[in-house]
């Protein structure tokens, strides 16, 4: 069968048959903190049975199906049960509530939502604003009531009183697979509606990681929430390249390893500062006692080849990549070590990319651009638009190319580097700064673990520099001493003028820092000033 072929045969209806011919009784999904031990023939049966449920409830071919379910063998049997009726698969991040969980629902237009118990009430603030008929409850076997003209059913209950249907429905590659909901970081979550073709796309055409389909038997470490698309796309790989999974609910640095060792984990994601976390663990003579071949890091820390020869990881791997259009730039064709560790990765053959200046003319190697990225919407290789959001569609396309709103730079070799995203960028007495540089020269001191750099208005004109930082435990690292320390790494048009220890930084459920929050936040009475060498007063905020 020709490759064209395949993409052809690429949603979930169409990987099952592979596994329910060869494999059916092999193990599929196994919950380290829970219960669920699946084969692949509990999985179809269960995609069944919810299939049936959800046809019974009034769902059919194109309806969204809403999800907010954990890191479980739930969040995907759910998945295959709506993908089986030609159903779209609408994942919803589990922090979300009030104007965040209503604009979600208004978009999607669902009438039925599935959500574990664990999140109901945040459901239960919202449901009267909204027309949804049915809220099927996970981990509550009794619950079965009516709020507002919404029923809620118990799960067990409700796949009970169904009927599994006969045939799943073989999804054509154009065909809406999922809605993903962009990270909401600088406005309301947009859902990228992304197509059979595109999830194809992602793990073959435009694989970013290595060809673990050599491991037909290869076992997947996966602790991340499975409304982002990693870890939604964690059961889709598996589909394609076999193996199996292992979930854990929530990552834990200190269960990490005992897990990959119990579970014989081949392969796994790190994202955030979790490289630092786990590093960060007391050392132990038998650390690279354990079966793990491969690491994709999102980003690269800077000491890749220390966690790597630690831990006696064999691959370590970075892309870089947006939802709307998978991951165009990887790591595979180099090593990644403490000198090229800044770079997102080289370019993936079988895509097309542009960096341009504010004026849309392509910029030189070594200056920063916006990546333009190919619309292949028409071969179904790339998300296909916005959520009911034509408007937003439209502005993202312009001339034959995504504008992804992100700063990039190459290098004379082909390496990439993020710079920022474009709302993020600061700009100081006429130097555009880019934030994630800031931030990689704070991190770089040892006492820092994690930080956020962003613009605060100047009294003079234009921006200041402030950042956010997480101290090392047990740190007593003050500002100046940091500011003294970065005085010797930095330009001295890029140093923060402000610094902030705090206790956490307001996140994402992925990871990704809010900087709208920080920049409304501002300066404070904690926030450290090097001009006036003591607590700066408040002054007006905003970005």
């Amino acid at each position: 069968m020709s490759s064209a072929d395949l993409a052809d045969r690429c949603s979930l209806a169409h990987l099952m048959q592979r596994h329910l011919r060869d494999r059916p009784d092999a193990l599929a999904i196994r919950e380290i903190d829970g219960e669920a031990e699946l084969t692949w023939t509990d999985v179809h049966d269960l995609g069944l049975a919810w299939a049936g449920a959800l046809a019974g409830a009034g769902v059919s071919a194109g309806d969204c199906v809403l999800a907010m379910l954990p890191n479980s063998a739930a969040s995907f049997v759910t998945w295959l049960g709506s993908s089986y009726l030609g159903a779209v698969d609408v994942p919803v991040n589990d922090a979300y509530r009030g104007a965040w969980l209503d604009h979600v629902i208004a978009k999607s237009r669902a009438s039925v939502a599935i959500v574990h118990a664990d999140y109901l009430d945040q459901w239960q603030e919202v449901i009267t604003r909204h027309s949804l008929s049915l809220v099927v409850v996970g981990g509550d076997a009794r619950r079965d009531d009516t709020v507002s003209g919404t029923r809620i059913f118990a799960a067990e209950l409700f796949l009970d009183a169904a009927e599994k249907i006969a045939e799943p429905v073989f999804g054509a590659r154009g065909d809406i697979a999922s809605v993903l909901w962009t990270s909401g970081t600088t406005g309301p979550s947009k859902g990228v509606m992304m197509p059979w073709g595109q999830w194809w796309n992602r793990v073959v055409d435009s694989n970013y990681l290595p060809d673990v389909s050599q491991w037909p038997d290869a076992v997947m470490y996966q602790p991340w929430p499975v409304f982002h698309v990693s870890g939604r796309e964690s059961f889709y790989r598996i589909l394609v390249n076999g193996g199996s999974l292992r979930l854990r609910r929530r990552f834990s640095t200190s269960e990490w390893l005992s897990d990959i060792r119990r579970e014989n984990c081949d392969w796994t994601y790190l994202v955030g500062s979790t490289p630092r976390f786990l590093l960060d663990q007391p050392a132990r003579a038998d650390d690279q006692d354990n079966p793990l071949k491969l690491v994709l890091f999102g980003p690269a820390p800077r000491e890749i080849e220390e966690f790597c020869t630690r831990f006696g990881v064999e691959h370590g791997v970075t892309s870089y990549g947006l939802t709307e259009v998978n991951n165009p730039l990887n790591s595979l064709d180099y090593r990644i070590d403490e000198q090229n560790y800044w770079s997102c990765g080289k370019l993936h053959p079988n895509r097309r990319i542009r960096l341009v200046d504010e004026a849309g003319r392509d910029v030189a190697d070594g200056e920063p651009g916006e990546l333009l990225v190919l619309d292949e919407r028409a071969e179904h290789k790339i998300f296909s638009g916005y959520l009911h959001d034509p408007d937003a569609t439209e502005a993202a396309f312009i001339d034959g190319w995504f504008h992804s709103g992100d700063l990039l730079r190459r290098d004379e070799g082909g390496h990439y580097a993020f710079v920022d995203r474009r709302k993020d960028a600061i700009r100081r007495r006429g130097e555009n700064i880019s934030s994630f540089e800031v931030e990689a020269a704070v991190n770089s001191h040892p006492d820092v673990v994690e930080s956020a750099a962003f613009a605060v208005p100047s009294e003079i004109v234009e921006d200041e520099v402030m950042v956010v930082i997480l101290r090392a435990a047990e740190s007593t690292l003050s500002a100046a001493e940091l500011r003294s320390y970065l005085e010797k790494i930095m330009p001295k048009f890029a140093l923060p003028r402000y610094i902030e220890f705090a206790d956490d930084l307001p996140k994402t459920p992925n990871q990704k820092v809010r900087k709208s929050v920080l920049r409304e936040r501002g300066i404070t009475d904690s926030t450290w000033d090097a001009v006036a060498g003591a607590e700066a007063a408040p002054q007006p905020t905003g970005a």
